[in-house]
């Protein structure tokens, strides 16, 4: 599935990606493509696992306090 993103960019590095588009013959959504590719070599095996164990126990620590809150409301 494909999503799309906006990115507001300065003048300045909007011309720089048109010029290298050109330069290349790609599409700036390609090129763009290519650069969030290249990033998953710069991010740890492990650290996409840690940050959705991160969500996880955030979550639940979010119920855990919500649900303590109902039950000293309560008393």
């Amino acid at each position: 599935m494909k999503k799309g993103l906006f990115v507001r960019l300065s003048d300045e590095e909007l011309e720089i990606l048109r010029q290298y588009c050109m330069q290349v013959e790609r599409t700036q959504s390609d090129v763009i493509r290519e650069f969030v590719r290249r990033l998953k070599k710069k991010i740890p095996d492990n650290s996409i696992n840690n940050s959705q164990n991160h969500v996880a126990v955030s979550l639940l620590n979010l119920r855990q306090q919500h649900g303590d809150s109902n039950k000293s409301s309560r008393q």
